[in-house]
């Protein structure tokens, strides 16, 4: 996907936003799962959102 450096690059940061929307949001309703878990598992996620850019 040709996408311009800058239109990439708002992406990410939306991208960056999401995640730590994600992270809080998962935090507060999953209290039992341990937050280093829940961090891995979107971070895993953006990653492959990142990839396919």
């Amino acid at each position: 996907m040709n996408m311009p450096p800058r239109d990439r690059t708002r992406l990410k940061n939306l991208l960056r936003n999401y995640r730590d929307h994600m992270i809080t949001k998962y935090f507060n309703s999953m209290k039992h799962i341990p937050i280093d878990k829940i961090i891995e598992t979107i971070d895993d996620a953006i990653q492959i959102i990142s990839l396919n850019l």
